[in-house]
């Protein structure tokens, strides 16, 4: 148990070394570069003195950029993704990826910086400018391959390796062709077993077993799993499917699925030539790495943004509901958001403390009597929303997504649309097409018809349809359309 408790935290570990290594040496690798191009620019077509007097750097020119500039590296490099896959990248992807962020951190330095210089001739300028693309590139891939030295001596070593588990009954006919397909990797995964589908079948006296899905939060404690591939019969139900996934997505590990002859067409299949079958990648979003970086950094920009121009508003609102009713001003309630972990929802409170004195959850309804006099304005133009600025800025929430949902009307939800666990794989949202087009949910039709929606953005997600929702969500609120 303790030998496998210190190999998670040696993994996770050396996973935040490794993107650390990365961090520090494209910070280093910026540095280098902007030395050199100076160095180029003043000395070379400039003319400068190389004498010890020549030598001082005019501090504004030279310490500012020198700070700047290995911080606009970082972002670009972030908002490509680069840093969010940092174990076994193939080289070709990094060598296209760093030759791609190279090119746009030079060509918007040199026409932020460098294209003021005086020079004699324009060919000046386009030396500075394929110089600038080439030290740029080549500082930092040079000590990205150091780094790709380094992870590759640790993935022999078996300090990044995932373990890994098969869902299946001990019969499927896919679990040789997974099984054989995972020891051929096994720099990359260690298999740890078989997990029954249902405690139904656990037959304890089959070896290959380690457990049911069931007891799954137990299993990933003592065997630090971290992927999983599922695999069932073509007889079994689709309902079957979602209920393993439904018990997989709160423990955090990477969950892909073996399709089925007839789904092959219907899901995003993944072919690898890792995997002799291909697989669907149930816990990967439909954004590439650097549109899932980029909606992450305008989450937090614009969050931040928001609570500093918002805060006059946000404070008043906070006296008139206090005024208003007895009772605090903000209002915590406990939703499920990604991987199905919970976390508390900010809002203004809109209705009256006593509004779930009985315990149980109930639905909101646009003549609610439980609702305030300045609650029925709030609501009307989604002002009680704005806290949530504050779940945005921590990373419970983004802007866009699917609405977060209690855990009592999930669990209803579910009874009737099993595939409800599926939107544990984004970050749960302040708005979406949902809202939009639903508006507030008072009947479990209308929590239907608002997952559909969200089903329908998850599998279309994209930069381009965050900016339609949040132009039609504005919309909404201007026209006090909200309930």
């Amino acid at each position: 148990m303790k030998d496998n408790i210190s190999k998670l935290h040696l993994r996770e570990k050396s996973i935040r070394q490794l993107r650390t290594l990365h961090v520090t040496g494209d910070f280093i690798a910026g540095i280098l570069t902007w030395i050199t191009i100076l160095l180029l620019r003043w000395y070379v077509y400039q003319e400068r003195d190389l004498s010890m007097g020549g030598m001082l750097f005019p501090v504004f020119s030279f310490y500012t950029p020198l700070l700047l500039y290995p911080l606009w590296c970082i972002v670009v490099y972030y908002l490509s993704g680069y840093y969010v896959q940092v174990v076994s990248k193939h080289y070709l992807r990094e060598l296209f990826e760093t030759a791609v962020a190279s090119l746009v951190i030079a060509v918007i330095a040199f026409f932020a910086v460098v294209i003021d210089d005086q020079v004699n001739d324009y060919h000046q300028y386009l030396t500075a400018f394929y110089a600038l693309i080439g030290l740029q590139f080549g500082y930092t891939y040079v000590f990205r391959l150091l780094i790709h030295i380094v992870q590759t001596v640790r993935l022999h070593r078996g300090v990044l390796r995932q373990p890994i588990v098969i869902v299946a009954r001990h019969d499927n006919p896919n679990i040789i062709k997974l099984h054989n397909d995972i020891l051929r990797a096994k720099y990359i995964y260690e298999y740890v077993g078989i997990v029954a589908p249902s405690r139904n079948i656990y037959d304890s006296h089959q070896e290959q077993y380690i457990g049911t899905i069931e007891d799954f939060a137990a299993l990933r404690s003592r065997y630090d799993i971290m992927a999983a591939i599922v695999t069932i019969s073509d007889t079994d139900d689709n309902r079957e499917y979602y209920r393993i996934i439904n018990l997989l997505y709160p423990h955090d590990v990477d969950i892909s699925m073996v399709p089925r002859a007839f789904e092959l067409q219907t899901y995003n299949t993944h072919i690898d030539t890792l995997w002799s079958n291909p697989l669907v990648k149930v816990t990967e979003v439909k954004m590439s790495d650097a549109e899932w970086c980029a909606k992450r950094f305008f989450d937090v920009v614009m969050s931040i943004a928001g609570i500093v121009v918002l805060s006059p508003l946000l404070m008043l609102c906070y006296i008139l509901v206090r005024l208003d009713s007895p009772g605090p001003g903000f209002y915590t309630q406990e939703r499920i958001g990604r991987h199905g972990r919970k976390f508390g929802i900010i809002k203004f409170r809109s209705m009256r403390t006593d509004a779930e004195q009985e315990g149980t959850p109930q639905l909101s309804s646009p003549n609610d009597n439980r609702i305030t006099r300045l609650g029925h304005y709030l609501r009307k133009y989604r002002i009680d929303e704005l806290p949530q600025l504050f779940n945005v800025l921590k990373g419970d929430m983004s802007f866009v997504g699917p609405r977060p949902e209690r855990e009592f009307f999930i669990r209803q939800i579910m009874e009737q649309a099993p595939y409800y666990c599926l939107l544990y794989r984004i970050r749960p949202g302040i708005t979406s097409w949902g809202p939009i087009r639903v508006g507030y949910t008072d009947t479990m039709e209308k929590m239907l018809d608002r997952l559909h929606y969200d089903i329908i953005y998850m599998e279309d997600m994209s930069l381009r349809e965050d900016m339609k929702i949040l132009y039609y969500t504005i919309s909404v609120i201007i026209n006090g359309k909200g309930q």
